[in-house]
């Protein structure tokens, strides 16, 4: 039985070489590419590769990371003066009124009806994944969107409520932010 296993194991060694030694010699002799490749180009999308330039994500970059925000119009934008702000999960419109009051950049009215805009989201607190996700939309009276960020929390630590004032502070320094980008254009 021995005998057996070590012709067996044998045979599996001389096969490893042999194969082994016909790897080497397939590999040291070069393969030339068939003439049609050595003739064609990468293919192109119009544009010398040389003339590209590389791409940005707005107008200068940002240590922060790309802007959670996007204003869909921007003259809209600049002519609210007056602003709604519906009820929101975790009273995070309770936070976004008092930062909003504090620094502007709009005054608060107790009815949509006499808003320029709506400003309405959600708020969602996930304490399996600790972060606070919101959505936060600012619409026209018609419906039309305006305004809108995207802001994730952590939180546990630092506190749920910590969470949502910073929350509520990011929305509004975003506003402000796209406000200035508006009237720069």
């Amino acid at each position: 039985m021995k005998r057996l296993s070590l012709a067996v194991l044998a045979v599996l060694v001389a096969c490893g070489v042999a194969r082994a030694g016909q790897d080497h010699h397939d590999q040291s002799q070069p393969q030339s590419p068939p003439a049609s490749d050595q003739q064609q180009k990468p293919p192109t999308l119009g544009k010398n590769p040389d003339d590209t330039q590389r791409p940005t994500l707005g107008t200068a970059p940002s240590l922060k990371g790309p802007h959670t925000y996007n204003t869909t119009d921007p003259r809209k934008l600049l002519r609210i003066h007056t602003i709604y702000i519906e009820p929101i999960d975790d009273n995070l419109n309770e936070k976004l009124a008092d930062d909003i009051a504090k620094e502007g950049p709009f005054r608060i009215v107790a009815s949509a009806k006499e808003a320029d805009a709506i400003l309405r989201g959600t708020c969602l607190d996930s304490a399996r994944l600790r972060h606070v996700h919101s959505e936060v939309f600012l619409m026209g009276r018609n419906g039309e969107s305006i305004w809108q960020d995207v802001v994730r929390r952590p939180y546990r630590p630092p506190t749920l409520a910590k969470a949502l004032e910073d929350t509520a502070a990011a929305v509004v320094a975003d506003l402000r932010a796209s406000i200035r980008e508006a009237e720069a254009r």
